[in-house]
């Protein structure tokens, strides 16, 4: 087990968590990024605690941040072969995450590749200047920043395998041959790093499953998703405007089932059709302004036992006084219960068996067994599940829906 990270006395128990680039956008994680790296220099330099600590091959510097106490490699001990920097060192018994590279840590050494561990964040001006005989870089997936001629005048550079699931911020790579050089991404993730100003300069930008899991665009009965092969989930980007909407459990991907379990901001936006919105069981969470401007939006069954997060998710004029929601029996206090949650302020909640019955619209409902049996009859035309499709389907298919209609 880990020790807090604290050199008695000096040093108080403070743990540094990781910052998670995941659940942020492009645009707002460039703005943190900036905000933040405008302070780190100037305090990390103030507040170092160690200096010229050498743990194995490496020299270190252990400082004091906002968030906690981490390393900063400072040079090489041993300064040839391959380079495998630890994510912790030990100092005085306690462990440290090492979270950043430090100016000219590797300059003019003869090391052939490099692994960079998932704890670094920024890499910092000239580590790597003049290693002419670095073939292989290995980035972890949470580093943030590259400084400039980070890897100036590596005449022999090829392989760049960059995990991070959002491009990092680069504020120059020094003279990089970038024809030469093949920058190797997560799966689902080549599109961000091509449209990156930083990165599209290579000219070989390669996804890869062994670099790591991204996400992937894909369309599924006319609706956007993301999957995320690290969450094992997808996350609806765009859905449809049709008169009732319907969240599906589960979208498949490349033959595999991923539960949908977020609306994306957005996702369901001036639909001037939209009547009636089913939320599947799978949902955890709507974004900010999930669904937007949809004037005739009158019903929203939700099935989650667990109520969603939605803070800020109905962007809708009216929306709580004039849509009725519909949620699990028993389940009406735990919807009411957060106050910054939107279901609360929903003026109509009724609470339906979601066991028993399946909303179709308003005022008509089937039972889980005649649903699955229509939707099977849908895609296939097959409504006995006998191998053929025949006359009696098709009549079958009229009754169910008319004999139903006409109850």
């Amino acid at each position: 087990m880990r020790k807090s990270a604290t050199p008695a006395p000096a040093i108080s128990n403070v743990a540094t968590p990781r910052f998670n680039v995941n659940s942020l956008t492009a645009f707002v994680r460039r703005l943190f990024l900036l905000s933040v790296l405008m302070f780190v220099g100037a305090a990390a330099k103030a507040e170092t605690i160690v200096e010229d600590l050498i743990v194995g091959d490496f020299g270190y510097s252990i400082s004091s941040g906002r968030q906690g106490y981490y390393a900063t490699l400072t040079h090489g001990v041993v300064l040839y072969g391959d380079a495998v920097i630890p994510s912790h060192i030990t100092y005085e018994g306690v462990e440290y995450p090492v979270e950043q590279i430090g100016e000219y840590a590797f300059s003019w050494c003869n090391i052939t590749s490099v692994t960079i561990p998932n704890t670094v964040t920024g890499i910092r001006s000239g580590a790597f200047e003049h290693c002419t005989k670095l073939s292989t870089v290995t980035i972890g997936e949470n580093v943030i920043n590259l400084w400039s001629n980070v890897f100036n005048d590596c005449s022999n550079l090829h392989t760049i395998n960059c995990k991070a699931l959002y491009p990092p911020l680069v504020f120059g790579f020094g003279n990089v041959q970038f024809s030469n050089v093949t920058l190797r991404v997560p799966m689902g993730t080549r599109y961000r790093y091509m449209d990156s100003e930083d990165w599209s300069a290579f000219v070989s930008i390669v996804e890869d499953e062994n670099v790591g899991l991204g996400l992937a665009p894909t369309e599924v009965d006319g609706m956007s998703y993301e999957i995320y092969f690290d969450d094992q989930e997808a996350v609806l980007t765009k859905a449809k405007d049709v008169a009732h909407l319907v969240i599906p459990p589960s979208v498949t991907y490349n033959g595999k089932e991923y539960p949908v379990t977020i609306i994306d901001s957005w996702a369901i936006r001036n639909f001037s059709e939209l009547k009636v919105l089913t939320i599947n069981a799978n949902i955890k969470n709507l974004s900010f302004h999930a669904l937007e401007d949809c004037p005739n939006l009158r019903a929203v069954y939700c099935y989650a036992i667990n109520p969603p997060d939605a803070a800020d998710a109905f962007s809708i004029s009216d929306c709580f006084e004039n849509i009725t929601l519909y949620i699990p029996k028993g389940t009406k206090d735990a919807y009411l219960a957060d106050n910054y949650n939107d279901w609360s302020y929903f003026e109509n909640i009724v609470e339906f068996d979601v066991n028993e019955e399946v909303i179709l619209d308003e005022t008509l409902t089937m039972t889980f067994e005649e649903l699955r049996a229509a939707y099977r009859a849908m895609r296939s035309g097959d409504f006995n599940l006998d191998g053929t499709v025949t006359v009696k389907d098709i009549t079958d298919i009229v009754d169910l829906v008319v004999g139903k209609e006409k109850k």
